[in-house]
């Protein structure tokens, strides 16, 4: 079986290209795996799968690259579909309409699409109320906000129509999805979970740190990760829990008429903003005492930060928003309300003071994730690309 697959990977600005650098990594130990790429793509000469560097953010960039994607040799394409297609908006806005005409000129391929995104109106609100440079009265922004959801609903059903399955991370985004197709639309939905880091026996083995309480956050640094938050909180527990360290890692990331966010290292914080190796990163979340994901947005998706820690059994305090809905409450996360730095900051000294219930935490966390290694995701996207094509 021959994939091909359109897909960013590192070190392109967002959570989707790891998401497809481990996924393929794994897919391709079972299948003949090609990836169009953005053309600055940087992976592991150890890599398992064919590697074509072809496109950038442009319109005429994501014809070329469907097109191509629909000549080569192969019977399946599997395209990886976030709201900057391809670097831009613009280009998933078209992307039904260059996948039809592809798809008339080269009809015998199937076609696989994975949306990584559900987009609703309070996100769309949310993103031009709290995080959008752009000053509009709010009459406006309302109209604004209806009339892309209008859109994106007419892109979605397009690509319903147009593909063979829509694979989604978990019911939730398969639920909301549901309510905007028609019935023939929504028979051609799976979900297949995000990919979840397996670490190392000996970076399970590992400690907190004994020196220091070090608070972790991992993601991309954003205006839509609430970490002034997180800042405001740290700062208010260490009067009670005095030697407390925050450490940021995540590479910066300004978008088009997005707020500037700067946030600088002192005594007290730490800011990693280069890229680190799989032996670093884990290290750091092993001396973690708990990692915080303090998020803003109401965007429905997986959450790849959350993916990368699960399993090492660590406390985890997040928000309550869509991208966190199948955690638990005190069963495997503490989750908080968002922008709550008061609250935010009583949870970290309480987990820090009591270790049994950061124990079961941590414990019950990689429990309800232990299915979802990346081995196992890749196995079962093989298996359904098998059904696709008949084989199976």
């Amino acid at each position: 079986m021959r994939i091909i697959v359109i897909s960013p990977l590192p070190p392109y600005p967002s959570g989707l290209a790891y998401y497809s650098l481990n996924l393929y990594n794994e897919l391709s130990k079972l299948c003949d795996v090609s990836i169009l790429s953005n053309i600055n793509a940087e992976v592991s000469p150890s890599r398992n799968f064919k590697l074509i560097k072809c496109f950038t953010s442009s319109i005429k960039s994501a014809i070329r690259t469907l097109f191509t994607a629909f000549k080569m040799h192969g019977e399946l394409i599997h395209i990886q579909v976030e709201y900057r297609f391809i670097g831009s908006l613009l280009n998933f806005l078209m992307l039904p309409s260059l996948l039809l005409f592809a798809k008339a000129s080269h009809s015998n391929k199937k076609t696989i699409i994975t949306l990584h995104g559900v987009l609703t109106k309070d996100a769309i609100k949310y993103w031009l109320d709290e995080i959008s440079s752009l000053r509009l009265p709010k009459v406006i922004r309302h109209i604004i906000a209806v009339i892309a959801f209008s859109i994106w609903i007419f892109s979605i059903r397009f690509l319903a129509l147009l593909s063979d399955v829509i694979i989604v991370h978990n019911t939730y985004m398969k639920e909301r999805l549901e309510s905007l197709l028609s019935l023939q639309e929504r028979k051609k939905l799976r979900v297949i979970p995000h990919g979840v880091y397996k670490p190392s026996a000996k970076n399970l083995m590992g400690l907190s740190s004994n020196d220091q309480h070090i608070i972790l956050f991992l993601g991309f640094i954003r205006h839509s990760k609430g970490l002034t938050t997180l800042i405001k909180a740290v700062k208010l527990a260490s009067r009670e829990i005095p030697n407390l360290k925050l450490v940021i890692v995540g590479r910066m990331i300004k978008r088009s008429w997005e707020k500037p966010l700067k946030i600088r290292s002192h005594d007290s914080l730490t800011v990693i903003s280069s890229e680190l190796p799989d032996e670093q990163l884990d290290k750091l979340i092993t001396q973690a005492s708990i990692i915080v994901f303090p998020y803003d947005d109401k965007f429905i998706e997986a959450s790849g930060s959350l993916c990368r820690v699960a399993l090492f059994f660590k406390p985890v305090i997040c928000t309550r928003i869509p991208r966190f809905y199948e955690l638990t409450h005190m069963q495997d996360a503490v989750i908080i309300k968002p922008g709550d730095y008061q609250q935010l900051a009583n949870f970290i000294v309480y987990l820090l003071k009591n270790r049994k219930l950061s124990l079961k935490l941590g414990k019950n966390l990689a429990e309800k994730f232990s299915s979802k290694t990346w081995n196992k995701v890749a196995r079962m996207h093989h298996e359904l690309f098998l059904k696709v094509l008949g084989e199976r």
